[in-house]
């Protein structure tokens, strides 16, 4: 950021993995961001996190176990920006 304070911003990225019994929701950020995770099962939302980036700009969330490990669409996205502008991932 400070050897180009007028370059892009880095988009937000969303990696899907089983671990266990449960998913893992892993991925970057802008610097300094509040993110939005949004857990659905089909067209039903099922779990919500709002959450702020560790010092290296990235996250990892653990997905509570009762959703299983299929059938579930994640999206995140910048908080301030809204729904729109969501990345989203199938497992």
């Amino acid at each position: 950021m400070f050897a180009n304070p007028f370059g892009s911003v880095p988009k937000v990225t969303l990696h899907l993995a089983k671990a266990g019994g449960h998913v893992v929701a892993t991925g970057s950020g802008p610097v300094g961001d509040y993110l939005k995770l949004e857990v659905y099962k089909g067209s039903v939302p099922r779990f919500y996190a709002e959450f702020s980036l560790n010092r290296f700009n990235q996250y990892a969330i653990a997905l509570p176990a009762v959703l299983g490990t299929r059938g579930l669409r994640v999206r995140v996205y910048q908080y301030w920006a809204g729904a729109a502008s969501a990345v989203q991932k199938h497992i």
